[in-house]
């Protein structure tokens, strides 16, 4: 793909613009008190941030032999462990951080969510620019709706688990 300037500005622009759209829509969702932006753009950088985590870990997974190979069993166990597993992983110590900075701020049980949304946010974010950099523009409708949601579901249901067993 095209890597030149003007197109890693455009992948940069593509993934902030589906980030806004899912800003807007936990925003939206908090009707009693709604969340300060700035409040919203610290959990979007920490979650950010966790996809480096996860890149480690695959060079970790790398290093020792575990990848894809083309047989079901293997990529089973990749599939759920060195993708699944490590991903979520990362999202969930960015969410914990992220919960620990805004103690103040959550002051209702919908607020959880909604920082641990937007972490997730920020790790699709990232992925995303990369994908979009490295495919193109046919992909930015199924990043920025599927993907990102996915991201955002997946984090959400693990810290509703652990919110109600706390």
């Amino acid at each position: 793909m095209n890597n030149g300037p003007l197109f890693l500005f455009f992948s940069g622009f593509a993934a902030a613009v589906s980030v806004a759209m899912w800003l807007d829509y936990f925003r939206r969702i908090d009707v009693f008190e709604k969340e300060k932006i700035h409040h919203l753009l610290v959990p979007l950088v920490i979650g950010g941030c966790s996809p480096y985590l996860s890149l480690f870990i695959y060079d970790l997974f790398d290093k020792i032999g575990f990848s894809e190979d083309g047989t079901f069993f293997n990529d089973l166990l990749y599939s759920i462990f060195g993708i699944g597993l490590n991903e979520e992983l990362s999202k969930l110590i960015a969410v914990l951080i992220v919960l620990r900075i805004f103690k103040k701020q959550i002051n209702e049980p919908i607020d959880v969510l909604i920082y641990a949304g937007v972490t997730a946010l920020g790790f699709s974010m990232i992925e995303n620019y990369y994908y979009f950099n490295n495919h193109g523009i046919k992909i930015i409708t199924s990043r920025t709706f599927y993907s990102a949601l996915e991201h955002i579901i997946n984090t959400t249901i693990v810290v509703y688990g652990i919110y109600r067993f706390k």
